[in-house]
């Protein structure tokens, strides 16, 4: 009797266990669907983001883009200044690696040397032009200075890829990078925090900086006259923790319903 006790004891404990753990299953299944719609439905840009600059390509092969700048004041994304005409990508824009969240951009994603400009939601990186610290007071962006050292690692190998480094500082372990010193459009500009942290193959070295000329196209980057890549860098300010939000239009229709962005009507 004693065995047939112990018996349909462990039968209860058993089936006890299996039936909990079946419902902690399902409870956590449950909770992590309850979260993935939390992130589909809380997609809206958050309140300490207070600065937005929005860059806007009417088709994914065009090359020629718009620029605007916003900032929130009293709770509503005020333009700042009037739209700025900009370059991108010689082969257009495709899908890079921002900011996560849950709409997916349109296009292939972003691979080294397409020469596209990647669409999605970045923050941004360091400032950096030909002069010195002392020299780019007014710019809150922290700032690098480049010289003849100065390389950004276009090499996917090294475990430098897609940083900007002081080639006297650290051990060469790369093939192909950018000698920054040796490009003129890069006398202003900024590191876009596109494929950050890096992985292999996705693209590197993208920034905003100063155009060749209206008409041209950029290798990936996005770039501008010197005059409005200046006024750019002196109205960006960290504390208000801005994004660049760069997408083609048909795209941005889409997400700034679902993240309750401004309107913008293209010239």
């Amino acid at each position: 009797m004693k065995i047939v006790n112990i018996i349909f004891s462990i039968i209860l404990i058993v089936s006890t266990c299996f039936y909990s753990c079946k419902n902690n299953i399902n409870e956590n299944q449950n909770a992590k669907k309850e979260s993935n719609e939390d992130v589909i439905n809380d997609t809206t840009i958050s309140l300490v983001n207070k600065q937005l600059i929005i860059v806007l390509a009417k088709d994914s092969i065009d090359t020629k883009g718009y620029l605007f700048k916003y900032e929130l004041l009293n709770n509503q994304w005020i333009q700042i200044d009037k739209v700025k005409d900009v370059i991108i990508g010689k082969n257009g824009i495709t899908k890079g690696r921002g900011v996560d969240m849950s709409f997916d951009a349109s296009g292939k994603s972003k691979v080294e040397g397409d020469g596209k400009s990647p669409s999605g939601i970045f923050t941004i990186g360091d400032a950096f032009g030909f002069t010195s610290l002392d020299k780019a007071k007014g710019i809150k962006l922290n700032y690098h200075p480049i010289d003849s050292f100065t390389r950004c690692i276009e090499d996917d190998r090294s475990k430098y890829y897609n940083q900007i480094v002081q080639g006297d500082e650290v051990q060469k372990d790369w093939i192909h990078a950018d000698k920054m010193r040796n490009v003129e459009l890069y006398e202003w500009g900024f590191f876009v925090d596109h494929n950050t942290p890096p992985i292999n193959n996705a693209g590197s070295c993208v920034f905003f900086h100063i155009w060749r000329g209206p008409g041209r196209y950029t290798l990936g980057c996005t770039a501008m006259s010197k005059e409005n890549i200046l006024d750019l860098l002196y109205w960006i300010n960290p504390i208000k923790n801005p994004l660049i939000i760069q997408f083609i239009a048909s795209d941005y229709e889409i997400l700034k319903t679902k993240m309750d962005l401004p309107d913008i009507v293209l010239p």
